[in-house]
């Protein structure tokens, strides 16, 4: 799950773990101030929170250790990733597929979810360009924020923008925080899983 800061990754979080099944693990890696409310939670889920830098770059040995950690541990139903909001997408799959291949994990990639502000697109395709596209290009779902810009042929044409970055990507064009939470486990449902290139 990545996004830039303030998109509404944890706010899709604390909508989402509480609906799902069985045992889940979040590692979150955020420099924000807003944290998960884990008190929305039951004994089966925990946090693990990973400071100092980010998953991609400065913490990846200790990413991979935590994984390693906690699926010989744990043995959760699945692990959650919440990396910083500069963390490159395709750095945490890389990492996550080294752990499983090095250390010989159970484990494996499904879901890959972008919240994407669609209304701060375009500034941050520029400022950051590959860096920020890269979340975007690697979702098999893309959540939508900041959607009420006043310009509908502006929304119509970003949209188009986000279907030629990535044409595979699952794009739910409304405002994902009014589903209900079943809706929305179905949508994530319907979203393809990570393919092993």
């Amino acid at each position: 799950m990545s996004g830039f800061l303030g998109v509404g990754k944890t706010t899709f979080l604390n909508k989402y773990i509480p609906a799902l099944p069985g045992k889940t693990v979040i590692i979150e890696n955020e420099f924000g101030e807003v944290r998960l409310d884990e008190e929305l939670f039951g004994g089966d889920i925990s946090v693990r929170e990973l400071y100092a830098g980010c998953l991609c770059c400065s913490l990846t040995m200790g990413f991979r250790d935590t994984i390693s950690e906690i699926a010989r541990s744990i043995k959760p139903d699945r692990i959650v990733i919440e990396p910083s909001g500069v963390g490159q997408l395709s750095d945490i799959v890389n990492v996550c597929m080294k752990a499983k291949i090095q250390e010989e994990l159970p484990i494996s990639i499904t879901k890959l979810i972008t919240i994407v502000d669609l209304d701060d697109y375009e500034l941050a395709a520029k400022n950051f360009g590959r860096f920020y596209l890269d979340q975007i290009e690697q979702a098999g779902l893309l959540l939508l924020s900041n959607l009420d810009m006043g310009d509908e042929s502006k929304k119509q044409r970003l949209l188009q923008t986000l279907k030629g970055t990535n044409p595979k990507a699952l794009i739910y064009e409304n405002d994902w925080r009014q589903l209900d939470t079943t809706v929305l486990l179905k949508l994530i449902s319907q979203t393809e899983n990570y393919k092993e290139r």
